[in-house]
């Protein structure tokens, strides 16, 4: 769902770091990151894009959930699977919650240093 752009991990030492040198191409690679902003819309565009699109999936599993509620009858098979779709429903409107929650608080913290 969250698109990330660098896969790429690097593992060193405190040895390795001791007599460091730069690599050939790695500052040009890191300057290249760090100006690759046309790409990169920040909250306007990833972010929020993806909690945009997490709400239409919550939405249209809750249209699904009330659809085979109206169906589901004694068979515990279809309760356990109602069940559980339920279940996943309120974990990602939870995941939603905190991920705002925790954004919106960042956010104030961040104007209140300004």
């Amino acid at each position: 769902m969250i698109n990330t752009q660098y896969t790429e991990v690097i593992q060193t030492n405190l040895e390795q770091l001791q007599d460091a040198q730069p690599q050939d191409g790695l500052s040009e690679r890191f300057d290249q990151a760090m100006s690759a902003s046309e790409g990169n819309n920040g909250l306007e565009g990833g972010f929020l894009e993806n909690i945009s699109e997490l709400k239409n999936t919550i939405d249209t599993a809750k249209s699904t959930l009330t659809d085979s509620m109206k169906v589901v009858g004694d068979n515990p098979a279809e309760l356990l699977q109602m069940q559980w779709a339920l279940t996943r429903i309120t974990f990602q409107e939870e995941l939603i919650a905190k991920t705002v929650g925790k954004t919106t608080q960042n956010v104030e913290t961040l104007l209140k240093a300004q």
